[in-house]
């Protein structure tokens, strides 16, 4: 061994003189985009990434050539277009849609089956059996407590309600199913042996390692059991890979398993032993072949046993005609590698290895191929030896372990010249290393929380983060024809107005560095914004001032009702006649009702789990009770009596909305949300005939409905597909059944309310409003994400559920097409509606200075010949309008501008005009205007004259 040990040590030397030339990025401060470029070294291309929702392509001057108005990871095809997911949540979206250079749809796909839900990665593959392309990406799929416990899960680590395991689903370009491979259909087990995945006689778990133990210590099989996010295809193989982040990655057979033109037949061989892993590397403790990693006895540290990537991304195989072609390149985000040390690490892995290094043409198990004894070069790490796989060729870490570590997303890519181009999500950190660790190029993300900025300040990870990027040569196919000219950094374009990359109300609140943030009172991560705790919201009577940019981001006009209240999950609201609303508190399991003085009342207690609430033409609630399954009725003296709770036999999962129609009939959403077990065969909607009698089921090609509202007259049901990201609109049938299903939005909410001019208010990550077409006329942002909505006051006030919050937010007296106190974009004074569009640092609000920067732009680009005055035939042909909005209001309002009649406009003239339309807009003279995009239309012409 010590031979095989001083080659492998031999490889690594080279590994330890790596380091980052701009040092540890954990300064306080530091510049963003493009802050080195060795020209003769790095690999000359673009550079394609996705932050905030816009996918951008740039030079290796950091110079945007292309956008696109979608981003999570995207990945351009060789036809040029784009292919990302649906929604901005790499964790979890609908589908997925491919874009042309333009940025216009040309294919999409949506998941609609229920308990599937694809999410983090996917890979256009050409299918070589079909003689067509065709698409693979990574689904959780949901299983049942009971499918569990038939694989032999330990009913002691149960209950398994929740659960999720992936599955790898390709489809052809129609969006058909062609093939589907799945973890639960290859597990094993040592616990029950009456299962079938039970270990023979004599055998143990360790003599599957082509299986995975579904008991394995310390992790049972719990919610996103594995969480897969990365997904590959070696068409020379025909193999898939997929990465694990708990540890490991797994090489499946695709091509072995495909049947052209046999959908059934290829998920049958997938999911039979010709689907067992072909190879799996990173922890052989899962499958009892390797140590774990431990703490050791003093506590102080700990040993990463035989484990070697500890929180992983982007496994991938390194194409063909590249350096290193056929070996495995993976992103070791290491954070559960239980250094004491956290750093980062990029592996290159080979695993055709054996324990001599000799290469055998075949896969071969990690842990016969061995380990060796890897001591950290800098003793100061505190980094303990720990043994590494032979099979690993390559490996690149930072000298300071600061400089590099991303503790989630984050990939890598070889590139033609042998270099390796990094992203480290959580920084927002691309750069490009040699193989001897040289760092030759190097990029800051600039786009950010608060916008996009030259000088990056202090923040929390995340705050610019990038999920993966990828680097496109000059050649490549999907650049050829294409126009290349670069438009500038992504901070010119910002401050030039040109790009909008984090509009005002979508940024989360921040704190000031050394203040202490409120407890979140147990409030789960994830569940709102950054989890810091809510902001304090107005009291009862007053409106939402504008804060510093420490407290918030954007004022807000919604009045928080009841403060003192301690609320825990709100939902359910509805309103009577009298303005008295009732409302649920989810997990406090109690109805509340609150009268029009604004005093509070507790209703029912133990209330089953109470969400949807409805009133019937006799005043009584129709309740949708969801811990018990049911649709119940409240009547006024308080008699509680079932008015359905099954369906072909079967309980209700959880029904969450309802609506009553005008003949007394009832529509319920019956969705699974967080613990429990399908009871019907998946997520549907119903209705209980207006006698009460019977429950028909009208919908059942959702993957996850939730709220439903129907029209005063009976004829129209819209429902949200929270699951899919859509809202669909339906015609009603005279028997209660619905026909002529409609996408009315491409959006996902939680409620909804309908006004009598038929817009649609949606509670959504904000309240969105659309208009009876299915058009966005508004959107309104709150302290925090809203649960569900309903009208009140004869429409003139919306009353909102936001989990710990009930607020009030006041709607416009004319109600210009349904819109809200902030979002009406109609008959607004001209500033008002073009504040954001001259909001130059993109603070949420428009002040003088801003006004007279845009004055002054839009002057020197009319101003051809430099003499300081404007004549028609300068500012005629609307040039303005590319760089600014104020060059559309020289055009239009010249004859306010030139106050002397001269036909000439000076500087003086046009700064004149613009302070005297400030002061006529700043009607709270704050000395701020608030810079809402949602009202911003692009050339609105009914914007009110100066």
């Amino acid at each position: 061994m010590i031979r095989y040990l001083s080659i492998v040590v031999a490889s690594f030397v080279t590994t330890q003189l790596m380091f980052t030339v701009a040092g540890a990025r954990e300064s306080l401060r530091g510049p963003t985009e493009v802050i080195h470029w060795d020209q003769q070294q790095a690999f000359n291309g673009y550079t394609l990434f996705s932050t905030r929702g816009n996918s951008y392509l740039v030079d290796m001057d950091g110079r945007v050539v292309n956008t696109w108005p979608i981003g999570t990871t995207p990945q351009l095809l060789e036809n040029g277009n784009l292919l990302d997911a649906s929604k901005d949540d790499p964790s979890g979206f609908g589908g997925f849609r491919e874009l042309d250079w333009e940025g216009n749809i040309v294919w999409q796909y949506d998941e609609q089956r229920p308990g599937y839900k694809p999410h983090h990665d996917w890979v256009r593959i050409f299918n070589k059996k079909l003689g067509q392309p065709t698409m693979l990406y990574i689904a959780n799929r949901e299983i049942t407590h009971q499918e569990a416990i038939d694989a032999g899960c330990d009913p002691a680590h149960g209950p398994y309600d929740g659960a999720q395991l992936d599955s790898i689903v390709e489809i052809d370009m129609d969006g058909k199913i062609i093939w589907e491979w799945r973890f639960f259909d290859h597990t094993i087990q040592d616990f029950d042996p009456t299962k079938q995945n039970y270990v023979d006689q004599v055998k143990t778990v360790a003599d599957y390692p082509h299986r995975i133990n579904v008991n394995i210590p310390g992790r049972p099989v719990k919610r996103d059991w594995l969480h897969c996010n990365s997904l590959d295809y070696n068409p020379e193989l025909g193999q898939v890979v997929t990465n694990s982040v708990q540890g490991e990655f797994y090489v499946i057979d695709h091509d072995g398993t495909f049947v052209a033109g046999d959908p059934e037949e290829s998920i049958r061989l997938a999911a039979g032993p010709a689907g067992d892993f072909l190879y799996r590397f990173g922890d052989p403790a899962r499958y009892a072949q390797g140590d774990p990693p431990a703490i050791l006895a003093d506590w102080t540290q700990s040993t990463t046993g035989h484990k070697q990537i500890g929180g992983a991304h982007d496994v991938h195989w390194i194409d063909e005609g590249l350096p290193g072609a056929g070996n495995f390149l993976i992103f070791n985000n290491a954070q559960y590698l239980f250094e004491r040390t956290p750093q980062s690490y990029i592996l290159e892995i080979n695993g055709m290895l054996d324990e001599q290094g000799n290469e055998t043409g075949s896969y071969v198990n990690p842990p016969d191929a061995g380990y060796f004894r890897w001591q950290h070069p800098n003793r100061d790490s505190q980094k303990t030896p720990r043994w590494v796989s032979n099979q690993i060729d390559w490996m690149y870490y930072s000298r300071s372990n600061q400089g590099f570590f991303s503790h989630i997303g984050s990939g890598a890519e070889r590139l033609p010249n042998g270099n390796t181009l990094i992203c480290a999500m959580t920084e927002g950190h691309f750069f490009e290393v040699t193989p001897t660790a040289e760092v030759v190029w190097e990029y800051i993300n600039p786009v950010t929380r608060e916008g996009v900025v030259r000088v990056l300040q202090d923040s929390f990870p995340m705050s610019n983060a990038v999920f993966r990027a990828y680097r496109y040569g000059p050649d490549h196919p999907a650049l050829r024809g294409r126009d290349l000219k670069p438009m500038g950094t992504l901070t010119e374009l910002a401050e030039q107005g040109r790009i909008r990359t984090s509009p005002p109300g979508n940024r989360p609140e921040q704190k000031q560095p050394g203040t202490r943030p409120k407890p979140n009172d147990g409030q789960r991560p994830n569940e709102r914004g950054n989890g810091q705790g809510r902001p304090e919201g107005p009291k009862d009577g007053q409106q939402g001032r504008p804060l510093s940019g420490s407290e918030t981001q954007r004022p807000t006009k919604a009045v928080q009702l009841n403060p003192d209240t301690d609320f825990q999950f709100t939902e359910g609201p509805v309103a009577d006649a009298d303005g008295i609303i009732y409302f649920t508190d989810v997990r406090a399991n109690c109805i509340y009702r609150r009268d029009a003085t604004g005093q509070l009342e507790v209703v029912l207690e133990d209330s089953g789990g109470a969400n949807g609430l409805a009133i019937d033409a006799e005043g009584a609630l129709a309740i949708c009770q969801g811990e018990l399954g049911r649709v119940a009725r409240l009547s006024k003296d308080g008699q509680l009596t079932t008015l359905a709770d099954r369906y072909n036999g079967k309980r209700f999962n959880k029904p969450n909305d309802l609506w009553i129609a005008p003949n007394g009939g009832i529509y319920f959403s019956d969705p699974l949300y967080g613990r429990g077990t399908l009871t019907q065969d998946g997520e549907h909607v119903y209705f209980i005939t207006p006698s009460g009698d019977s429950v028909i089921r009208v919908a059942d090609d959702l993957v996850r409905p939730n709220g439903l509202v129907g029209s005063a007259d009976g004829k129209t049901l819209f429902i949200t597909d929270h699951g899919a990201g859509r809202t669909y609109r339906y015609a009603i049938q005279p028997d209660g059944s619905i026909a002529d299903k409609t996408v009315f939005a491409e959006i996902g909410a939680d409620g909804l309310a309908l006004d009598s001019r038929g817009n649609l208010y949606l509670a959504a990550q904000e309240i969105v409003v659309l208009s009876a077409r299915g058009e966005q006329i508004g959107s309104f942002q709150i302290p925090e994400q809203p649960s569900n909505v309903c009208l009140m006051k004869n429409e003139s006030e919306l009353f909102v559920t936001a989990r710990r919050l009930i607020l009030s937010v006041p709607l416009t007296e004319k109600r210009n097409a349904g819109s809200m106190t902030g979002v009406e974009n109609a008959r607004k004074p001209w500033l008002i509606v073009h504040a954001s569009e001259m909001d130059a640092n993109e603070d949420g609000f428009l002040d003088r200075d801003e006004l007279r920067q845009a004055c002054r732009e839009v002057f020197e680009l009319y101003n051809q010949n430099t003499d300081a005055e404007l004549t028609p035939d300068e500012y005629a042909g609307g040039r303005g309008a590319a760089a600014h909005t104020m060059g559309g209001f020289v055009h239009q309002h010249v004859d306010e501008i030139d106050t002397n009649g001269d036909q000439r406009i000076t500087m003086e003239e046009l700064t004149i005009t613009a302070d005297k339309l400030f002061e006529k807009s700043d009607r709270q003279r704050t000395g701020q205007i608030v810079a809402d995009p949602a009202i911003a239309p692009s050339n609105n012409p009914d914007y009110a004259p100066l």
